[in-house]
C-alpha cells in the first residue's frame, strides 16, 4: 500500500525509521507463534484446514484494507507532509 500511495503524493508516506519500527513491532507476534508449543493431539491427528475459506477470508480482508488505506491516502494528500506521516 505505501508503494501505491507514493505514486500519487509527492513525499514519502512513511520515513524510513517508521517502516523500521512497524516490521519490527509485528515481529513480535511471529516469535509468539514460533515459540508455541503443539498440543499432543494436534500432533497424532492433525485437523483439515478448509482452504477455500482461508482464502475467501484473506481475500476479502486484504480487499477492506486496501480500500481504507486509499481512503487515508486521499483524505491525507493534501495535507503537510508530515501529517500524513504522523497519521
Amino acid at each position: 500500500m505505501i508503494a501505491i500511495g507514493s505514486m500519487f503524493i509527492t513525499f514519502l508516506p512513511m520515513l524510513p525509521i517508521q517502516i523500521l519500527l512497524v516490521n519490527l513491532l509485528s515481529d513480535f507476534p511471529m516469535i509468539s507463534i514460533a515459540t508455541d508449543t503443539v498440543d499432543s493431539t494436534e500432533v497424532k491427528k492433525p485437523r483439515k484446514y478448509e482452504v477455500r475459506e482461508i482464502m475467501l477470508v484473506t481475500t476479502l480482508l486484504g480487499v477492506v484494507v486496501t480500500v481504507f488505506d486509499l481512503m487515508f491516502f486521499a483524505f491525507f494528500m493534501h495535507e503537510r507532509d508530515n501529517v500524513l506521516q504522523t497519521n
